[in-house]
């Protein structure tokens, strides 16, 4: 089951309790970039709120079309940060 796991004022993170206690200690597989998911706000094309949500491993890619430098930087900031269940 995911959890949704605020790490900042902009990112929310969708994984596993057992992906959580990995983030938490700084020790994330390649699987688990591959299968967590990162939510962040964004505007629509009429300039309504809305949000994103990606796999982890594609925020890191500066070539794919949803690159976000604030997200990435966010994410960067956290990893090992205490998370919070929002639950």
């Amino acid at each position: 089951m995911r959890n949704t796991y605020s790490i900042g004022p902009v990112v929310t993170l969708l994984m596993t309790s057992d992906q959580a206690d990995r983030w938490n200690t700084g020790s994330l597989t390649e699987q688990d970039m591959e299968s967590i998911h990162v939510m962040y706000p964004t505007t629509d094309r009429r300039g309504l709120p809305s949000s994103e949500q990606i796999l982890m491993v594609r925020c890191f890619d500066a070539e794919d079309e949803k690159y976000d430098r604030e997200v990435v930087s966010e994410l960067e900031a956290n990893y090992h940060a205490e998370l919070c269940d929002d639950r």
